[in-house]
């Protein structure tokens, strides 16, 4: 994970883990449904349409030792949408969806409560909420 810090991008940290093989094909008509399962995953309000596929996050001391106020956790969510979806919408921004169908959303603080998969026409194909 980076973080800007005056003009420069500083590595945070973060972990890896395999992806597949197809990360950058064209979208599918349909998607497998969700590959990120547990407590904390988001869910899906139509798995064939819109899914978490990853999620992470790392701490910003933003360079100190110990920060006075604790730092701050950098949290992210990988999404993926299929050939129908034309933008993402989360935290208030919208995305438009690039033609791998894959979207990262990054918040400090609390998760988004929801992220919609929208249309070309801007009609809500689906939602995908935190538990």
């Amino acid at each position: 994970m980076l973080a800007l810090r005056a003009g420069a991008w500083t590595r945070l940290g973060g972990g890896g883990g395999s992806s597949d093989e197809r990360l950058l094909f064209d979208r599918p008509a349909v998607l497998s449904g969700p590959s990120l399962v547990g407590p904390d995953a988001p869910v899906s309000s139509d798995a064939r349409v819109m899914v978490s596929s990853g999620a992470g996050g790392t701490l910003d001391t933003r360079g100190e030792i110990e920060p006075p106020d604790g730092g701050r956790w950098i949290s992210y969510w990988v999404i993926q949408v299929n050939a129908e979806v034309a933008s993402v919408e989360a935290l208030g921004r919208s995305r438009t969806v690039p033609w791998h169908g894959h979207v990262l959303v990054v918040w400090c603080g609390d998760p988004p409560v929801s992220v919609l998969a929208r249309s070309a026409r801007g009609e809500t194909l689906a939602e995908l909420r935190t538990v």
